[in-house]
Parts: C-alpha cells; sequence; structure tokens
C-alpha cells in the first residue's frame, strides 16, 4: 500500500511533485472524485486533465486508456477492502463485532493521516467498461470481494449477532451510507466528514444487529 502523502494535498498541487508515485496518487484521487460526482459517463479525460493542470496527451504516462483508469481505481479500492476484511476477521469476536471492525477501518483510511482509501461507487459501471478487458478482470476481483462480505452477513445469521434478512439487502443497506457520501458531501456546507461518516456507521451496525 503506498505511503504517499500525495492523497493530503489538492490533486494539481500534488501532481507537481517530483515522485512518479505521487503524481500517478493525485491522478487516481482526482479520477476518483469525479467519477463519484459525475458518474463514469460522465467524466472525460479531458476534464481529468485540466484539473491537473497538464495536457491531456499527458495522463498517457501514467493510464493506457480511460477503462485503464477506472481498472486502477477499483482496484486500489479493492485492494484496500481486502486487507481491510482480512483484519476484522482475526477479531476474536462476533460477525456482527467483525463487521464494525471492517466498517471503523474503512472510515479510518478515508479520514486518517494517509487519506490513502478511494470511495468507488461499484455499481455505475457503462457498458463499454464492462464489455472490456479490463472490465471483466475488475468484476472478477469485485465480485471475489463481495462473495467475502456476503459470507460474514451470512456468518452473522447463523451466530445470531445479525437480524434475519435478505443478506443482498442488508449489503445495499450497509454499504451505501459508505459509498454514496461523496456524492452529497461538500466539506464547506457539511459537518467534519469523519464525524458524519462515524455517525452514519453507528446506525448502520446497529440497524444490522439482532434484537434479542
Amino acid at each position: 500500500m503506498s505511503k504517499s502523502k500525495a492523497w493530503q494535498e489538492a490533486p494539481e498541487a500534488a501532481f507537481k511533485k517530483p515522485s512518479q508515485e505521487q503524481r500517478k496518487d493525485a491522478l487516481l484521487r482526482l479520477a476518483t472524485q469525479m467519477f463519484n460526482q459525475r458518474g463514469i459517463g460522465g467524466t472525460k479525460l479531458d476534464d481529468l486533465a485540466d484539473g491537473l493542470g497538464i495536457r491531456k496527451a499527458s495522463l498517457y504516462n501514467y493510464v493506457k486508456s480511460k477503462n485503464d483508469l477506472i481498472y486502477q481505481c477499483l482496484m486500489r479500492t479493492v485492494d484496500i477492502r481486502c486487507r481491510i476484511m482480512d483484519q476484522a476477521l482475526l477479531h476474536d469476536g462476533n460477525a456482527i463485532a467483525q463487521l464494525q471492525v471492517y466498517l471503523e477501518a474503512m472510515i479510518e483510511f478515508l479520514w486518517g493521516a494517509e487519506r490513502l482509501f478511494p470511495i468507488m461507487v461499484f455499481y455505475e459501471y457503462v457498458d463499454d467498461f464492462l464489455e472490456s478487458n479490463e472490465g471483466k478482470k475488475a468484476l472478477k476481483v469485485v465480485n471475489r470481494e463481495l462473495d467475502r462480505l456476503v459470507a460474514l452477513f451470512e456468518k452473522g445469521q447463523a451466530d445470531g449477532s445479525m437480524r434475519a434478512g435478505d443478506v443482498s439487502v442488508l449489503i445495499h443497506a450497509f454499504e451505501s451510507p459508505l459509498f454514496c457520501f461523496s456524492r452529497w458531501y461538500r466539506a464547506e456546507e457539511h459537518p467534519p466528514g469523519r464525524q458524519i461518516h462515524m455517525t452514519l456507521a453507528d446506525f448502520t451496525v446497529e440497524g444490522l444487529r439482532a434484537r434479542h
């Protein structure tokens, strides 16, 4: 996992750093923000180049195509989610306790010192990406990680720590506050993001907890 500090800076400023890693981080950060706010179909490479203060041609030093850019953003997200799930499953507790560890760790990546966790809305792919080689590879990895989350929910229902219900519906309820957050959050208009996210996390966990 990268330890670059570029994620703490505005993308245009970070992209001026001498390190190739820092410039790549800045590119992926801005791309993720644009994908979240505008959708994948509504984000153009020209907009990304303008946001970084560079020519569009310079982007191809870091990505092969827009599909490659989407793929790299997704893989960074999934890699971090995978590491967090590994950490949560090592926690000595029932499934709802492990889910809380998972959720709090993701929030820490969002708002901690490194700010390395890019939010990515997985469900809004455009057809040309789904049909591309990058899209097919990405979906295999995303689905494999989603299967682990499904297994955790099923474990919670089996051990009695989580409420009964359709697991796919409960997972959507669990993920929506986390991944849709960037759609509406604006730092200048709302309370601190960490505060909002922790409140949402508390509501989410309590809503999933089994009632005895």
